[in-house]
């Protein structure tokens, strides 16, 4: 494979946090192709927080309980191989991924900080079309960062790329609301 041409059958798995109202924090992941079918979806049931692990973790609670108890286990538990990790959520950014994987993490460009300390470890992935996005590859070497470019591009020429999100949020409620 080229450094910039993506393979036709690479995956993008979609992963992110969402705080569910009077149950706590869930995650999912949403494994699609490169035009955004879905693959495969996890979810993790809520997870709650008690006073003894805010005491104990402090201020690396959200980190431990978003990267490592939510998203290893959400990544573990893909069957597919995921080609690349894209998540909404600056707290994930910390994730341990394969070598063999990118993180990305993509943030609207109308809510950016462009100094936020995370941005620091990460390079800027440059968009081919006018995306609504900026997109920061994390633990990258220049050929991955290349390679998460032309996945990014290639995907959003199909669909946007939030719109993944959109469907774990709503697939997490839908869980939920048959859950109550």
């Amino acid at each position: 494979m080229a450094s910039n041409q993506p393979s036709r059958n690479f995956t993008l798995g979609f992963l992110t946090v969402l705080e569910v109202d009077g149950f706590g924090t869930c995650g999912g992941l949403l494994v699609v192709n490169p035009i955004g079918r879905p693959i495969e979806f996890h979810c993790t049931a809520p997870i709650s927080v008690n006073r003894t692990q805010e005491i104990l973790y402090g201020k690396s609670l959200q980190s431990y309980l978003y990267c490592d108890q939510i998203g290893e286990t959400l990544i573990e538990k893909a069957k597919s191989k995921v080609d690349l990790i894209i998540t909404d959520n600056d707290s994930l950014v910390d994730l341990e991924v394969q070598p063999d994987q990118s993180l990305v993490l993509l943030v609207d460009k109308s809510e950016i900080d462009e100094s936020p300390a995370k941005l620091f470890n990460a390079t800027k992935i440059k968009f081919r079309s006018n995306s609504a996005f900026h997109a920061y590859a994390f633990r990258s070497n220049p050929e991955q960062t290349e390679i998460a470019a032309a996945y990014l591009n290639q995907f959003n020429e199909t669909l946007p790329l939030d719109e993944p999100f959109e469907r774990i949020e709503q697939a997490i409620d839908e869980a939920q609301a048959v859950a109550r």
